[in-house]
């Protein structure tokens, strides 16, 4: 039976790992600087100029502001990351995840219960 592990992963899955961690390191240090009352003040009140005080390059501050998770998570941000940059705009893990399937909330939600993804994911536990 496979295993989730870095040689069996599930389909379209990012292996969170060292060197995925290493290369996004800004940007996960970005996000939990958000935990802080006053950093979320000053993001709010010009998010890019935030973003370049925290070291974010172009591209980083692009993919932020776009709310592109999916790229987010290959430039190396972290799942709790995303939940915490996806809070500041208003959003949740759960329309993250919508979004990365290009799905509305409803049609995920959905999928999140079918059969569909539980047989997707009965041989990775």
């Amino acid at each position: 039976m496979p295993t989730s592990s870095r040689d069996t992963p599930l389909p379209r899955t990012i292996v969170f790992d060292g060197p995925q961690s290493a290369r996004g390191y800004v940007v996960n240090r970005f996000g939990w600087s958000l935990t802080v009352p006053a950093n979320r003040l000053e993001y709010g009140k010009d998010p890019q100029g935030y973003m370049r005080h925290r070291g974010l390059t172009e591209r980083q501050i692009a993919l932020v502001t776009a709310q592109d998770w999916s790229s987010l998570l290959e430039e190396g941000a972290s799942v709790y990351v995303l939940a915490k940059l996806s809070i500041m705009v208003g959003g949740n893990l759960v329309q993250v995840g919508a979004s990365m399937r290009g799905q509305s909330l409803e049609d995920f939600m959905r999928f999140l219960a079918s059969p569909e993804r539980k047989a997707l994911v009965s041989g990775y536990r």
